[in-house]
């Protein structure tokens, strides 16, 4: 999907806000810059799940499964407060996903939860 701002940067082209309104131009990258292209990143399951990636941190809400093809693929969350209701994990010191910080990292959880909602709901913008 990122092909066509890719392509229209690489052209000198100007997108409507009504075209692509998922793509982003990954021209910077070719081009050898290391820098985040996409603010954020929503991965959309074949399940219906959703999950975000913002920055080093990783959201999954609402499954502490494994989300794909190892079991268990999904196991929902436990009521209570003392008790993770999805899956947080910081890739940058976390890269294979071992840590849960879903307890320890409320602000975080809330402001990526807010943002997938939001995105989910509205889309992206360029």
């Amino acid at each position: 999907m990122d092909w066509y701002a890719t392509l229209a940067e690489l052209h000198g082209s100007e997108l409507a806000d009504d075209q692509a309104e998922d793509s982003f131009s990954m021209l910077s990258l070719l081009r050898g810059k290391d820098a985040p292209v996409r603010p954020s990143l929503i991965h959309h399951s074949g399940n219906g799940s959703f999950a975000i990636r913002v920055g080093d941190w990783k959201l999954i809400p609402g499954n502490l499964g494994s989300g794909g093809f190892s079991a268990p693929s999904s196991v929902p969350p436990k009521d209570g407060g003392d008790q993770p209701q999805g899956q947080l994990y910081n890739l940058a010191s976390d890269p294979g996903e071992t840590t849960n910080r879903w307890l320890d990292e409320p602000e975080v959880v809330r402001a990526l939860s807010q943002e997938l909602e939001t995105l989910v709901t509205h889309g992206h913008s360029r």
